[in-house]
């Protein structure tokens, strides 16, 4: 499962970062031939923080199961920024916390739009992703005949 997380101003894509869960091969560091380093441009960057050593990365790979992943926001000019998943969160709980708000955004049914003064912010955001089991996404066999309900 890939998650996609970008950084927008003016409704325009600025960057993006990518997490992605799998069954097998993956850890909570920083992994050489999994994960991507980040290379940070001019504008506004978006990046997660890998492991306990905090790498900029553009992609993480991460162990299937409930994580709260860093979030780094590096931003060269003020302005109005939104934080968003325009692909969706692929049937997870996907929460943008942000800690010096205290808020928790869900992902699938908001943007976060905030003014962030040009700096870096490496402590302040974080994705909390809970992939659900067992999730009922369609309903069949419902008319005039009661057949039973079906779980896809």
């Amino acid at each position: 499962m890939s998650l996609r997380l970008e950084i927008a101003q003016d409704e325009v894509m600025a960057d993006q970062t990518f997490v992605q869960l799998q069954q097998e091969g993956a850890t909570a560091e920083f992994d050489m031939n999994l994960d991507l380093t980040k290379i940070i441009n001019s504008g506004a960057n978006i990046y997660t923080l890998a492991g306990e050593q905090r790498i900029q990365s553009a992609g993480n790979a991460l162990p299937m199961g409930e994580a709260v992943v860093p979030v780094g926001v590096k931003i060269d000019a003020e302005g109005e920024y939104t934080l968003r998943m325009p692909d969706g969160t692929e049937g997870m709980v996907v929460e943008l916390l942000d800690y010096e708000t205290n808020t928790r955004t869900n992902l699938l049914l908001d943007d976060y739009t905030i003014t962030l003064s040009a700096g870096s912010y490496e402590n302040r955001f974080a994705l909390h992703i809970q992939p659900q089991k067992d999730v009922t996404t369609g309903v069949g066999n419902v008319g005039d005949e009661v057949k039973g309900i079906e779980k896809y």
